[in-house]
């Protein structure tokens, strides 16, 4: 619990205290522009977007754009696996067996765009965490995101 308010209360603190809970959990909508970026990246690397596991990969971006910091095992897995009805162990799994399929048959000019090679020139598959990570990197921050809805 964050926040008890006795009844009676009057509606205006009623509706304040919900504006300001809801700004607080979700503080800039992702627009249909930061997706539409999001599958453009991904459509580029080579995703297939027919896959469950692209709808999550897709919403595991969205949420960590949203939540900067977030344990990927503690917090999103267990989120994306409800929304896509299943277990947050099947989600990360899906969405790692999904980075890796891609991470097979990819093209490296295009994915070295995305993720340079190491300092000995090796291209090596990135981990869930540091895929995530580096697609969060290239989107607008939620501050940004925030600007751009009023303009």
């Amino acid at each position: 619990v964050s926040y008890i308010m006795m009844r009676p209360c009057e509606i205006g603190a009623m509706v304040d205290r919900i504006q300001d809970l809801a700004t607080r959990s979700n503080p800039a909508e992702i627009s249909l522009d930061t997706v539409s970026q999001i599958k453009r990246i991904l459509n580029r690397l080579g995703f297939a977007n027919n896959l469950r596991s692209y709808a999550m990969l897709v919403d595991a971006i969205i949420w960590l754009a949203d939540h900067p910091g977030a344990f990927l095992s503690k917090e999103l897995y267990p989120v994306i696996g409800k929304r896509h009805g299943t277990t947050a162990l099947s989600a990360e799994k899906d969405i790692r067996m999904l980075i890796h399929s891609t991470w097979q048959r990819r093209d490296d000019r295009i994915w070295q765009l995305y993720f340079p090679p190491d300092a000995q020139g090796n291209s090596i598959r990135p981990s869930n965490s540091v895929f995530l990570a580096r697609m969060v990197q290239h989107l607008p921050t939620p501050l940004e995101r925030a600007g751009q809805s009023d303009v």
